[in-house]
């Protein structure tokens, strides 16, 4: 009727549903917050949607390892560097791309030893082209793996640049020389053949031409010791043709 007011009857399931979702609503995490102490033991500073990190954020976890960089969903992706408490000092792990909390696209990647990967990733796996230094000692020179990675292997075509200055071109599988391939001695000697889980199998020495001894041009100028022996053993094991 007109003038008359109606009461609309609510159950007390309804009222006890509205009454959770106000409480909710009031506690609900979204835009920027100050640092917040979670039950979990990580401290978070930055940008939450929907009670979810999202945005521009800084995570420090309980073992004081920290992530500063982009987050989607509660997950780090985006851009994004991943810092590792060592000795009473951070050290950097990883920076770069990231997607559902794992290295994915182009990113740098140092290890406990300090040796560096820099290149593509897929699902936290080296794959793609990449560069990996291998240090041997600290202060020293290291071996470079500059070519193709298939699940966190060399895999593809790839050069191994030593740190003794030589050189080897060809084909790897399974993080091992694996098909053809030349290898530079950095004497000027060239053992061209083929390889089978790092082992040479076939192939023949010869000297480097003109050409070649400019082509391993990012070679380090450095001077193999020893040369005229380590080419001697080499040829002692593997004959100027052998077959299998």
């Amino acid at each position: 009727m007109p003038g008359t007011a109606v009461l609309l009857q609510s159950s007390d399931k309804d009222l006890k549903n509205c009454t959770w979702t106000y409480r909710e609503k009031k506690t609900e995490k979204s835009g920027s917050k100050a640092t917040l102490f979670l039950p979990s033991g990580e401290k978070y500073c930055g940008s939450w949607q929907h009670n979810k990190r999202e945005g521009g954020g800084t995570v420090v976890y309980p073992d004081k390892d920290k992530y500063e960089g982009e987050w989607l969903n509660g997950k780090r992706h985006g851009t994004g560097a991943l810092w590792l408490y060592d000795s009473d000092r951070y050290r950097i792990c990883y920076t770069g791309e990231w997607q559902r909390d794992k290295f994915h696209g182009r990113g740098i990647y140092y290890d406990d030893a300090g040796n560096a990967y820099e290149g593509l990733w897929e699902k936290g796996l080296r794959k793609g082209c990449g560069q990996q230094a291998y240090l041997s000692e600290p202060g020293n020179s290291s071996d470079v793996y500059d070519g193709d990675w298939e699940l966190d292997n060399r895999s593809g075509t790839g050069t191994m640049r030593y740190a003794n200055g030589d050189v080897f071109e060809g084909q790897w599988a399974n993080d091992m020389k694996n098909g053809p391939g030349v290898y530079y001695y950095a004497d000027g000697a060239v053992y061209e053949g083929f390889w089978q889980e790092d082992i040479a199998k076939c192939g023949c020495y010869r000297q480097a031409t003109e050409s070649e001894e400019q082509q391993p041009g990012a070679l380090p100028a450095l001077q193999l010791e020893n040369a005229q022996l380590v080419l001697a053993d080499a040829e002692d094991s593997l004959p100027p043709m052998v077959y299998y």
